[in-house]
């Protein structure tokens, strides 16, 4: 896939690892369709930032949670633009035992982690089998692997993540390739800071004993975007972790 040639939609496109995929893909010549929940003032500084780049780029806002609100966004989204790449990466990152989540919990894990990225995929396969080469890039993480404690409902909409990107490479191809990256230790999550000795210890305990950054997971995307023969693949971007299984969870 030529970059140059292409637009990308990135779900969470304000910041974090949403923010950084997007920055690599304008940054290789993409247009950028950046999706955004309620972070409004960090959403107009990342547009600035891929505008600075010299590609176009659009902002839409979207509660991922609603299906209505899904609908209404891809509405807008297919009535004006054709595009060769789809990255699900907004997600929710709720910390609570099996036991402790609740009704409202579960469904915010389930319908934002999992539901969105299947109804988006949906939405967005007329235009991307249109193309000879079209990518869906679906972020997950090691709890969709792994039983981590505490982390019930969000590990499980996870592990449904993996399995629908197999479904789908297998469904979508030839035309759509679809694949999924599960990033490691690549920021403290939201509850911490990054000083914790809860994370430092995480750090210590993985076979590089480094954390990554947010542009090594824009990098894989990249790469997924340029290699026309990988589907179905779930790619660990986690310095070692998945070699040690869940001890850090």
């Amino acid at each position: 896939m030529n970059l140059k040639k292409s637009t990308s939609i990135i779900t969470g496109g304000a910041h974090r690892v949403g923010k950084a995929i997007a920055l690599e893909l304008a940054n290789y010549g993409s247009n950028i369709i950046l999706h955004y929940g309620r972070s409004k003032e960090k959403a107009e500084e990342t547009v600035n930032e891929i505008k600075d780049l010299g590609v176009e780029v659009e902002a839409y806002s979207a509660d991922l949670f609603s299906e209505m609100e899904i609908d209404n966004l891809f509405e807008k989204i297919n009535e004006n633009y054709t595009y060769d790449i789809v990255v699900n990466s907004a997600a929710s990152f709720i910390k609570k035992s099996l036991i402790e989540t609740s009704y409202d919990d579960w469904n915010k894990s389930i319908d934002i982690n999992l539901k969105a990225p299947f109804l988006i995929t949906k939405k967005t396969e007329n235009i991307l089998k249109s193309k000879n080469d079209s990518l869906i890039v679906n972020i997950s993480d090691l709890s969709g692997v792994y039983p981590w404690m505490k982390f019930a409902s969000h590990g499980i909409s996870k592990s449904g993540l993996i399995h629908l990107t197999k479904i789908s490479a297998r469904e979508l191809a030839p035309n759509i390739r679809v694949n999924c990256i599960l990033p490691g230790p690549i920021l403290p999550p939201p509850h911490m800071s990054g000083n914790e000795p809860e994370w430092i210890d995480m750090i210590n305990n993985i076979p590089l004993k480094k954390s990554g950054n947010p542009q090594q997971i824009g990098h894989c995307v990249r790469f997924l975007a340029e290699n026309e023969y990988v589907t179905g693949a779930i790619i660990n971007v986690d310095g070692g972790e998945s070699l040690i299984g869940p001890m850090n969870h």
